[in-house]
């Protein structure tokens, strides 16, 4: 090493420093190129005589002088390098040894994590470790590496660098050699940097790989992660286990994590691309594509399967791949992330397959183009008049158009009863098999799934009697247990059923779909007995459930529903008033603005409430429009009325008229179908306007006397009281002509109420302190939410009660309240009080 160039890392040499005061062994891991050894070499370099060093890079150490000779010939010092690439026992047992000699320093260079047959050295304490954060380079560092080889030490560049290289000493130190020679940084520098650490590479490792290792490693270099089955179908090796085994225990350039998967080190990944175009022709690098694609669709992850198809311009595999994945319904099958290949397919060629012509028709519809859909369906229709009569494919022709007519998403579901009803007497004559069908589109909820069937819950009980055979006939599996959840949803929505009754309705179903069904139907039904839960204050158990569900969900691998069962969690955190939760998952959720997908409506639905709670007012009314003319265009009612009730709160925020207008239209409408909980839902969001609103109808005004009646439930807080109103004369009438019904006026105030007394920090704004408490300030707050008075207050904090306001007053003011349980609440929303 050249020790004039070389840049002093504080952080590796103060843990040498450390090591040696301590007179323990130190172990100083990192991946090739980060600069263990001239560390090491740099922290001596004034005792180079003290210095025994030895060299594993054989396999072995060929040395293993005696330590007691080698202190006698005054060495001081035992360094031994590449630790990593030992693999025989007698030196792995003299390191073993030299780990314990106190009388000498010993230091270990490896490339890999701790070795296993060194761990227990470590955990009993003989010796510490050092790794690669101890090692990267910062913009300084760079200052004075540039300064040194005479360039001019300017920081905007050499944070550059630093960001260009991600801190990698071998890279920075490569840079900065060219930019001595050509004057400037620049982006050809950058790229001739990167070939000089690839050559580098080969010299490092490349060839000391055995030929079957660089094969599997280069097999392995398009995957971003790969288990050991996957890299043995790329690599067509039967050996893969033990060769991974090897290469993760001699480097630290393949990482393992806890589900045995493997991740190549972006550096290392590049550089064996880099190999692979130097040293494969295309025609190997697309059997590697091939066998991946193979191996994807086992796994029945149909979009990486496409990818690699993609990679090697496999068009047949890829028309077998998309009528595969057409065979499923928009819940499980890939539509929106196979929509690419689909577009690279000509219009003749789609044309052949009458799976694929029905796949562009929903795909369409589910991208909200739906002229683009039916413009497939009448192409398809076309088809099946043109084929031969009773043949195969135009069999297959009328079950695809059966299929749209049920389920494409932009039609609606007027006549949706009807055409099951016939498409039912064909499936009974077999002259068409439909394929399969959700109704729920992964949704907690069959009225509002795959379709809205707001209107069915006009006549609910009289459709679940006609509509059960049918329904059952068609969907299959998917018919299990789905008319009584769907009569229970109805009832919930209603408020027209006892709440046992639905229950019951709910268990029946959940249990019929969960042995005979589809778990997406038991996730429906769980939806509303969630929402029950909620609605009688036993959010706990709520929580419960679903994290029940969830397990079982992951168990059986239906991962299509773990995003909305994220989004209902989070719905939870919303309902507590968790932000960081809330935040934390917004982080996560697809971006509405760049890929508007709606099959993700609930997350959507669930991200606008969000927004509101994080006032980021701008994104909920952008997304708001989205929403808008989805619902509006596609005949969602009910979500229709969810997003409008949510623009109105949003509105009211903002101090914006029309909130009054948005409201009365998505309360016409929840009143039309008498479903209160759409609005009650929102509790203390929506409360206020409710308020206000019902202020211009002087026979709503919660002022008038009520009558009192009790009604017993089992909430957590034991029986709950209610009152209902008096009759009242005819209510006054709108501009429009319309009159709100009392007694649906009645039923949903008293819904909200109960929400927005169960979860008050439902949409509440983040609280947040002007300035820290004091330890008074803080014991004052834990009392007042004990429920202690002013008097005990004072004898328990020995104060005056001149003190005691004062510090109320202060107390107030930081946390932006007017009145104790105001502060309360607020304390608690902060976490400052239990």
């Amino acid at each position: 090493m050249n020790q004039k160039f070389y840049i002093k890392i504080n952080p590796v040499y103060q843990k040498l420093k450390q090591a040696e005061t301590d007179s323990i062994c130190i172990y100083l891991h990192a991946p090739v190129g980060t600069g263990k050894t001239s560390a090491v070499e740099y922290y001596f370099r004034n005792r180079s005589e003290e210095c025994q060093w030895l060299s594993g890079a054989d396999g072995y150490l060929p040395e293993q002088p005696d330590f007691s000779t080698a202190l006698g010939q005054g060495k001081k010092v035992l360094v031994i390098d590449d630790i990593s690439w030992i693999t025989e026992q007698p030196s792995k047992n003299y390191v073993l040894s030299a780990i314990h000699q106190t009388e000498l320093f010993v230091v270990l260079i490896g490339r890999n994590r701790m070795p296993a047959w060194m761990m227990e050295e470590y955990t009993t304490g003989h010796l510490m470790q050092a790794d690669e954060r101890d090692l990267w380079m910062n913009a300084g560092h760079v200052e004075k590496l540039m300064k040194l080889h005479g360039c001019d030490p300017d920081k905007e560049t050499a944070a550059q660098i630093v960001k260009d290289a991600e801190g990698y000493p071998l890279g920075i130190a490569a840079i900065v050699m060219r930019m001595a020679s050509e004057g400037a940084y620049t982006k050809a520098v950058l790229e001739d940097t990167r070939l000089d650490v690839y050559r580098y590479y080969d010299y490092a490792f490349w060839n000391r790989w055995k030929e079957d290792e660089r094969q599997l490693l280069m097999c392995v270099a398009d995957f971003d992660c790969f288990d050991t089955d996957l890299a043995a179908m790329a690599s067509a090796d039967a050996n893969v286990p033990e060769l991974l085994e090897y290469a993760h225990a001699v480097g630290d350039f393949l990482q393992r994590d806890r589900e045995g998967n493997y991740r190549l080190r972006p550096i290392l990944k590049e550089y064996l691309l880099w190999k692979q175009e130097l040293l494969w022709t295309q025609k190997e690098k697309n059997e590697i594509h091939k066998r991946a694609s193979l191996y994807y669709e086992l796994q029945k992850d149909i979009p990486a399967a496409l990818r690699e198809s993609g990679k090697c311009g496999d068009e047949e595999r890829i028309i077998a791949l998309l009528i595969k994945n057409a065979e499923q319904h928009p819940g499980t099958g890939h539509y929106y992330e196979t929509k690419e290949y689909y577009k690279k397919l000509s219009e003749e060629c789609i044309g052949k397959y009458p799976v694929l012509m029905a796949g562009m028709s929903m795909l369409y519809s589910l991208t909200l183009q739906p002229e683009e859909s039916e413009y497939w369906y009448q192409k398809l229709c076309a088809l099946e008049r043109e084929c031969v009569a009773d043949s195969k494919r135009r069999k297959d022709a009328r079950s695809r158009i059966a299929y749209l007519d049920i389920a494409l998403p932009h039609r609606g579901a007027v006549k949706v009863a009807t055409i099951l009803k016939s498409v039912a007497k064909l499936c009974q004559s077999r002259s068409i098999s439909i394929p399969e069908f959700s109704v729920t589109n992964n949704l907690p909820s069959v009225m509002n799934g795959g379709k809205d069937f707001c209107e069915w819950s006009r006549i609910d009980r009289e459709l679940a009697k006609v509509m059960k055979a049918p329904i059952e006939i068609v969907l299959g599996a998917y018919g299990v247990g789905l008319v009584n959840i769907a009569l229970a949803e109805s009832a919930f929505e209603k408020a027209d059923m006892d709440d046992y009754e639905i229950m019951t309705l709910l268990d029946e179903g959940y249990k019929q779909a969960e042995f005979k069904g589809k778990t997406e139907i038991c996730f429906a039904g769980l939806g509303v007995l969630i929402k029950l839960h909620v609605q009688r204050r036993q959010l706990g158990l709520a929580e419960q459930l679903l994290s029940d569900f969830e397990k079982k969900v992951i168990r059986e691998k239906s991962d299509q529903l773990l995003p909305n069962i994220h989004a209902m969690q989070v719905w939870f955190s919303l309902l507590r008033g968790d932000h960081a939760a809330i935040k934390q998952w917004v982080s996560q959720t697809p971006n509405e603005f760049t890929n508007f997908y709606i099959l993700d409506r609930y997350q959507y639905l669930m991200k606008m409430r969000c927004y509101l709670a994080l006032e980021k007012y701008d994104s909920a009314w952008n997304l708001s429009e989205c929403l808008n003319f989805y619902f509006t265009r596609y005949e969602r009612h009910y979500l229709w009325m969810e997003n409008t009730l949510l623009r109105a709160i949003l509105s009211y925020k903002q101090g914006r008229k029309q909130w009054k207008e948005l409201f009365e239209a998505a309360y016409k409408t929840a009143e039309s179908y008498h479903f209160p909980w759409v609005i009650a839902q929102e509790g203390m969001a929506v409360l206020p306007l409710l308020g206000e609103w019902a202020a211009a109808y002087p026979e709503l005004d919660p002022k008038e006397d009520m009558e009192t009646m009790e009604i017993t439930g089992d909430t957590e807080d034991g029986p709950e009281k209610t009152k209902k109103p008096r009759k009242r004369g005819r209510p006054k009438k709108s501009e429009t002509g319309w009159k709100p019904s009392e007694e649906f006026y009645w039923l949903v105030k008293k819904k909200t109420d109960a929400q927005a007394c169960y979860y008050p920090n439902y949409l509440k704004r983040e609280m947040v302190l002007a300035e820290p408490l004091t330890e008074t300030e803080k014991r004052m707050l834990q009392l007042h939410s004990s429920g202690y008075g002013t008097k005990e207050i004072l004898e328990l904090l020995q104060i005056t009660e001149r003190t005691f306001w004062f510090h109320n007053s202060n107390i107030y003011k930081k946390l932006g309240v007017k009145n104790k349980s105001e502060a309360i609440l607020a304390a608690k929303q902060i976490g400052i009080v239990n």
